[in-house]
């Protein structure tokens, strides 16, 4: 939710920054490594943040 609510804010750019997960609400969760982990890893965080690009457009 948080993500998408960035992107509502930014757009699609801030996602592909290296740092998004350092800046508010993320860095409240924990440290980026946290937060990924929380996904299942680097992979599987990539696949939730392309999934979430694919549904942002699709809905469009």
């Amino acid at each position: 939710e948080a993500l998408l609510d960035k992107y509502a804010e930014n757009g699609i750019l801030d996602f592909e920054k290296a740092n998004i997960l350092e800046i508010p609400p993320f860095n409240s969760v924990g440290k980026p490594t946290k937060i990924i982990k929380l996904f299942g890893g680097k992979v599987a965080f990539e696949q939730a943040i392309r999934e979430l690009e694919y549904q942002i457009y699709k809905s469009a």
